[in-house]
C-alpha cells in the first residue's frame, strides 16, 4: 500500500471517528427523544463506517493508526463551533446543524481517496457509498422539528 494512500485513509478515520463524536454528544445535548434517537442511529452508521474504513486499510495491507486517530485526532475543527460557545443555550435546530456541518466537512477527504488514488473497485465501492450517505446528510435541509 502507497504510504499516501494509508495516511489518507487513517486521517478519514479520524475525521470518521470525531464525526461520531459530533453526532455523540448532540444525543446527550438534545432533549428530545426523537432527536436522540436520531443521532444515536447517525451515531452507530458512523461507527461502521469507520470499522469499515479501518478494513479498508488492512485489506489494502496497510496499517491502522490507532493511537493517532483515536488520541489526536488530528481532524481539525469539526466540532469547534458549537463546542466552544455557550453549551447551555444549545437549540436542536442548532445541533442537528452542527452534524450536517460535521458530514459536509468530511466530504473532501472521501473525494482526495477516490479522484487522487488508484483504489481496489471493491475498496473504491466501499469507500463512493460512503460518500454518498455523507454528501446525503451534508445536503439536508432537516428541521428537528420533522424528527
Amino acid at each position: 500500500m502507497e504510504k499516501e494512500i494509508e495516511e489518507k485513509l487513517n486521517e478519514l478515520i479520524a475525521k470518521s471517528f470525531c464525526v461520531k463524536e459530533v453526532y455523540d454528544w448532540a444525543k446527550e445535548m438534545t432533549t428530545s427523544q426523537g432527536v436522540s434517537d436520531y443521532f444515536k442511529e447517525k451515531s452507530e452508521e458512523r461507527k461502521k463506517f469507520s470499522k469499515d474504513l479501518i478494513k479498508i486499510i488492512y485489506a489494502m495491507g496497510g496499517r491502522f493508526e490507532e493511537d493517532k486517530n483515536l488520541t489526536e485526532n488530528n481532524s481539525g475543527n469539526i466540532r469547534s463551533p458549537l463546542l466552544s460557545g455557550d453549551l447551555n443555550d444549545i437549540s436542536d435546530q442548532s445541533l442537528l446543524n452542527e452534524t450536517i456541518k460535521a458530514n459536509r466537512e468530511i466530504t473532501g477527504e472521501y473525494e482526495t481517496l477516490l479522484t487522487q488514488f488508484q483504489l481496489p473497485q471493491e475498496q473504491a465501492s466501499i469507500l463512493k457509498e460512503q460518500l454518498a450517505e455523507t454528501e446525503r446528510i451534508a445536503s439536508e435541509n432537516k428541521f428537528a422539528d420533522d424528527i
